[in-house]
């Protein structure tokens, strides 16, 4: 997740950011990546209600670098 000096600026966005979600019927994941200020890229996984609930989530676990 590093930008390319050769793409173009909405690209460069782009790489700075990932997202997940799989759900099951009643429950599901989200994973939410970002590449923080320092560099460090830093994962937070989303406990959801899946595909037969609200879209409620609750963070699970937060990892960095």
């Amino acid at each position: 997740m590093t930008s390319d000096c050769t793409k173009t600026e909405s690209t460069k966005r782009a790489h700075k950011f990932a997202d997940c979600h799989v759900r099951g019927w009643n429950t599901g994941i989200e994973i939410r990546v970002i590449t923080a200020s320092d560099g460090k890229q830093v994962f937070t996984v989303y406990k959801t209600d899946g595909s037969n609930g609200s879209q409620r989530e609750e963070i699970a676990e937060v990892i960095s670098q």
